[in-house]
């Protein structure tokens, strides 16, 4: 393909150089001049365009870097949210289990002083029957003594 270029290039510039009524090479230093000009403003133009895409590659890189910086930034800020979350999701459910206890351990206790409560009263219903008794004895022997005594 290359070759079949150059072909043809060569031709068009055979037919226009060698069929032209002028001369191409017998121009004057005007011509080299004018074409040196021009291969000149082509050459800035070349420059230019290849600075401006060197420009936009570095922006467009820096865009890039600065879009990764932020997603970077954004990725470590989640992270910390969902770690502050998961913390006070685990202190909310410590505190929970602790004040459940509590609650457990204050209705035990209030279980056991209940049965202390009643176990005492109880006792104390055990000693009055037994005192009663005793005193209900005690009146019947005195009452067997002073009948036997009236007699």
């Amino acid at each position: 393909m290359k070759s079949f270029k150059r072909m043809v290039t060569g031709l068009g510039f055979f037919l226009v150089v060698g069929l032209s009524p002028i001369n191409v090479w017998a121009q004057s230093s005007d011509g080299d001049e004018e074409l040196q000009n021009r291969r000149d403003a082509f050459q800035e133009r070349q420059q230019k365009r290849q600075e401006e895409i060197q420009q936009r590659r570095e922006e467009m890189q820096q865009q890039r870097e600065d879009r990764k910086e932020n997603f970077q930034e954004r990725r470590d800020e989640r992270q910390e949210n969902r770690q502050e979350n998961r913390d006070a999701r685990q202190e909310k459910r410590q505190d929970k289990r602790e004040g459940v206890q509590e609650r457990r351990d204050e209705r035990q206790d209030n279980r056991q002083e209940n049965r202390d409560a009643r176990q005492e009263k109880r006792q104390d219903k055990r000693e009055g029957i037994q005192e009663r008794r005793g005193e209900r004895k005690e009146n019947r022997k005195d009452r067997r003594e002073k009948r036997k005594d009236n007699r």
